[in-house]
């Protein structure tokens, strides 16, 4: 579980990874994508979905055959307000032609 605190302006940030058809990895600089916070148990709505910045790469878990990077959603006081709660938090990976969205852990703010 994803801890923050209302009152702090961090970010709240998800791991992603693409790679091309043919299974080369993909730069994830170039990636777009997208953080959303729901109840939990709620899927998100497009009003949900908040540009995640990609923040930096981090080590390959598979030998190079992917490079996966971390992006994140700057959240707190002056950027997006997520109040007090438990939440589900989702990904979604703007790609072309497929868009993959899913879960990725649980949020609660302190």
């Amino acid at each position: 579980m994803i801890e923050r605190y209302a009152q702090s302006l961090e970010y709240i940030e998800a791991e992603a990874a693409g790679s091309t058809p043919g299974g080369q990895p993909i730069d994830p600089a170039t990636l777009t994508i997208q953080l959303a916070f729901t109840a939990v148990g709620a899927e998100p709505l497009e009003v949900d979905w908040h540009p995640a910045t990609f923040l930096r790469e981090t080590p390959s878990p598979d030998n190079g055959r992917t490079r996966p990077g971390v992006f994140g959603v700057l959240a707190g006081p002056g950027a997006l307000d997520v109040p007090h709660g438990d939440y589900d938090a989702w990904i979604d990976i703007l790609d072309n032609p497929e868009r993959p969205r899913a879960p990725f852990g649980k949020l609660r703010m302190l």
